[in-house]
């Protein structure tokens, strides 16, 4: 299949991607397959910044969408995330936030971290050029494999755990960490790597978020509902102890194939995180005891009875791992984790969502019986 320009539809034979076409020299070259199965995408042959060909489709999410790239003259083969218009025309600060921030997270150089190779604006569009990661999401793996076992999430944890370490000595609190923003890449022998996505990205894309400054502070939340901290809920204040309750939450996940908190709406979700317990793992599950509990003390409720920083909890979690059996234990998917259902309140404004909840258990014996009672019923 040659390479084509998206304008034209001149084919080109032995070219590669990102070449120009010969009609069109603003415009590079696509694998045919690509153009067929994005007919429409206008970033497809757009050359960013004057040396960002544009060739393929990563991924996308509701505020930004990642294409592949190729870095010139280099030749080298990037991840570029574009921030999506309609991002722009709601926000008037955003471009300045966006450089501001960028250049902070620019700093990190930790091999856990997706680096940030450049940055830039082209003709109205925000874009990331980011180096590029062959893998799965941790998402996608849970996605595929149910669980993990034990032994292995504590090592990729321990890699985000180096990572966050860096950022928040530097000040930089990721605000978002969750399973999709994790990269698994396997490396020669076997081994895994795991690699940070999207550092600072949430506060990139919050207009109303100061963390200098707590009246600014307005409803909408940074983040991801099913991961996020309680203090981000409550008092709209995102710390490096918030993101260790963020990988809290995903090593539940991980464990037991469910996380901690859900909800049929995003109200309850929030909600559960502030008022609810954190559920019991099912002891057929085989997870440690201690890693249960470093979890646990990871979720704490209140910050300051989180671990004090990255490196604590990394130390508890190869500690809880490197005493505990080695079990042959294939991952497999779990059984739900049954925990308590909030009813969702009726609201005077959506900031009593975390104000005004009630609570009803399971009657999990009143099911029992009514079972019993059928199969006697049965027999007969």
């Amino acid at each position: 299949m040659h390479p084509t320009c998206p304008t034209c539809g001149h084919a080109v034979p032995d070219a590669e991607p990102g070449a120009r076409c010969p009609h069109h020299p603003r415009r590079a070259l696509i694998p045919e397959a690509t153009l067929r199965e994005h007919p429409n995408d206008p970033m497809l042959g757009r050359v960013l910044g004057g040396r960002y060909p544009v060739v393929g489709v990563l991924g996308q999410g509701g505020t930004a969408r990642v294409y592949r790239a190729i870095q010139e003259p280099i030749g080298r083969e990037v991840a570029i995330k574009v921030i999506r218009p309609h991002m722009l025309r709601q926000e008037a600060t955003l471009p300045g936030r966006f450089r501001r921030e960028a250049r902070t997270i620019a700093r990190l150089r930790h091999p856990a971290v997706v680096e940030l190779h450049d940055f830039g604006e082209d003709r109205g569009l925000l874009y990331m050029v980011l180096e590029h990661v062959p893998g799965r999401s941790l998402g996608e793996v849970l996605a595929e494999e149910g669980t993990l076992e034990p032994r292995r999430l504590v090592d990729l944890a321990c890699g985000v755990l180096e990572a966050l370490d860096e950022a928040h000595s530097m000040g930089i609190v990721h605000r978002d960490l969750k399973p999709d923003n994790l990269m698994v890449v396997a490396e020669p022998w076997g081994r895994e790597q795991v690699k940070v996505l999207d550092f600072g990205l949430a506060k990139i894309l919050d207009a109303d978020w100061d963390d200098d400054c707590p009246a600014t502070r307005k409803l909408v939340l940074p983040g991801t509902p099913r991961y996020m901290a309680p203090e981000i809920i409550t008092e709209r204040h995102a710390t490096p102890r918030s993101d260790l309750y963020a990988l809290g939450v995903t090593l539940f996940r991980s464990l037991t194939g469910e996380a901690p908190f859900d909800g049929p709406n995003i109200i309850q979700m929030l909600a559960a995180h502030v008022h609810l317990p954190i559920p019991v793992m099912d002891p057929a599950l085989g997870v440690p005891a201690a890693l249960e509990a470093v979890i646990r003390k990871a979720m704490a409720k209140d910050p300051t009875e989180r671990y004090a920083d990255a490196r604590e909890m990394a130390a508890a979690l190869r500690a809880a791992v490197a005493e505990a059996p080695k079990p042959a234990r294939t991952a497999r998917r779990a059984p739900p984790v049954r925990m308590l259902v909030v009813e969702e309140p009726t609201l005077q404004s959506p900031h009593e969502a975390t104000q005004i909840v009630s609570i009803r258990p399971h009657h999990r014996w009143t099911r029992i019986l009514a079972a019993a009672s059928l199969f006697v019923r049965m027999v007969r």
